[in-house]
């Protein structure tokens, strides 16, 4: 419960305190007056008061934040002829610069995540054999284009791919779409054509067949005979009953068959060896023989250098930019399903799930996070910094500002546009948290 309550705190805090710190420092820099910088919206919680800015924090902290800066209202008095302090009292080339400080701090700060985390180590998938296949669903889509058990996949739309998640996003990113599969059958290349079903939310998925995977054991369940054996998580399988074990495919298959049976596991952790005798109970639901595990990944921790790190944490943004750019084109063309956004409750379900993962998945989160925060911020919508962008560059242009009765209709439909958004997400996220403890 802590980790649930602290993890949203730490991922939207840095995220909004780095997002306004940019427009703050750059107002400052600019030689605007700061008046408050608040951590975000509505009634006050706790404040604080240094020179001319007063520092806060306020209920709805989850929503955002705001630096509000010296004359930056329509129709507020200026003082620019005295002291030329104020935000527009600058030209408008300043404040663009301003506005997008925001932004740029948020992609920064992706950057500088990506290169910590390339530096430290990234945990990433050992799968010795590829993208075997360990078993295609009969009368499935997948196995009704041809895949067979053993092949392995070594390309998707013509893209050679190395690992599951790779497989994954490219199958997300093309609804609706005949995908071309490239087979490695025994030494012999062959091509294929899969049509993915959809989920709930209008994404493609290919969940009918199953990657082979070495017999890695992930949770241990309670009351069940592997806790009862001292099996951990992480733990390794290698032989039942003096039979070599190659993958968890080959492993359950054996333990299903044994109900009532006592068998001898041969079990790796870290660099020791050991055995263990265990009876698989009927589990009266799914039908057939269980120790109590699910499926765990083996994963090597691969480090970079300095400058491999920052490179590699440039084509990581990229690629999420890409992304982002790519899912809001299905979006809109209708594609996908708009229950495929998260909004503010959604990413506080998510951040507890990925913090109980480890600190490194969370900073990945935080990331992608500020990655797709400054990208939607520099959008050309009213009241965000990309509309407020585009105002002052028309400004510029026109050499004077728009009427300010046209930027009250302006400001008026970004936001019905931010409230329409809001709510949009926010029953997203209630539905799909709903559904969640439903199913539990």
């Amino acid at each position: 419960m802590l980790v649930r309550i602290i993890a949203p705190i730490f991922v939207f805090g840095i995220s909004i305190l780095v997002h306004e710190l940019g427009h703050f420092l750059a107002a400052r820099r600019a030689g605007i007056d700061v008046e408050k910088f608040s951590f975000g919206f509505g009634p006050k919680l706790v404040g604080i008061k240094r020179g001319q800015t007063e520092y806060c924090i306020c209920l709805l902290f989850f929503f955002g934040g705001y630096v509000k800066m010296a004359g930056d209202e329509m129709g507020e008095e200026r003082k620019a002829e005295i002291t030329g302090r104020e935000f527009l009292s600058k030209s408008p080339g300043k404040r663009n610069l301003v506005v997008l400080a925001g932004p740029l701090m948020n992609l920064l700060l992706a950057v500088v995540l990506y290169t910590a985390i390339f530096r430290i180590g990234i945990p990433e998938p050992v799968m010795p054999d590829g993208l075997r296949i360990a078993e295609v669903k009969e009368g499935s889509a997948s196995a009704q284009a041809g895949l067979q058990e053993n092949d392995r996949i070594v390309g998707l739309q013509g893209r050679p791919i190395k690992t599951w998640n790779e497989f994954l996003k490219i199958v997300v990113l093309n609804p609706g779409k005949s995908l071309e599969v490239e087979l490695d059958r025994g030494g012999e290349r062959i091509t294929t054509s899969v049509n993915p079903e959809k989920d709930e939310g209008g994404l493609p998925i290919i969940d009918d067949i199953l990657p082979s995977q070495s017999a890695i054991l992930g949770q241990i369940r309670s009351g069940y005979p592997a806790e009862a054996a001292g099996l951990c998580s992480g733990d390794e399988i290698l032989a039942i009953d003096g039979r070599e074990i190659n993958s968890w495919d080959e492993m359950s298959k054996i333990i299903q068959g044994k109900s009532g049976e006592k068998i001898e596991l041969l079990v790796k952790r870290d660099s020791e060896h050991f055995k263990v005798k265990v009876t698989p109970v009927l589990d009266k639901q799914l039908g057939f023989a269980v120790i109590g595990v699910t499926l765990g990944t083996k994963f090597e921790i691969r480090r970079y250098g300095l400058v491999q790190s920052f490179g590699k944490s440039l084509i990581q943004s990229k690629e999420d930019i890409c992304m982002l750019f790519k899912f809001l084109k299905l979006l809109i063309c209708r594609q996908i399903s708009p229950k495929n956004i998260a909004g503010p409750i959604g990413i506080i379900q998510i951040s507890g799930q990925v913090a109980r993962a480890g600190f490194i998945p969370l900073l990945l989160l935080i990331a992608l996070i500020n990655i797709n925060f400054g990208i939607i911020n520099l959008f050309p919508i009213p009241i965000v910094d990309g509309g407020h962008i585009v105002l002052f560059s028309i400004e510029a242009i026109r050499r004077k500002p728009l009427s300010e009765k046209k930027l009250v209709v302006i400001q008026k439909i970004g936001i019905a546009f931010l409230i329409t958004l809001l709510v949009l997400v926010s029953y997203n996220d209630i539905l799909r948290w709903a559904g969640e403890l439903l199913k539990r």
